[in-house]
């Protein structure tokens, strides 16, 4: 893929999937690292979650704060070879 194309990509779509950037070796690894980081922000927004709710403030929805984005994140992360 062209620089052109790869900003244009961006542009587009917000991101763009640039092949062989990270090396294979450590595909599994970053994945892990990503998970992790993601399920320690889930579990943060929760707190916060139950802390606002423990004070009697209503929120719009059951979800924990985790965000569509979270989840259309984590089964890409974990399908990523490695």
């Amino acid at each position: 893929m062209e620089t052109t194309q790869i900003v244009g990509q961006i542009e587009m779509s917000g991101y763009a999937i640039i092949e062989q950037v990270i090396p294979s070796d450590v595909v599994s690894e970053i994945s892990d690292e990503m998970v992790g980081i993601q399920s320690e922000h889930d579990a943060e927004s929760r707190a916060r979650l139950e802390a606002a709710r423990a004070k009697g403030h209503r929120s719009r929805g059951q979800g924990g704060g985790c965000s569509e984005a979270s989840h259309q994140l984590y089964p890409i992360l974990r399908s990523l070879p490695g």
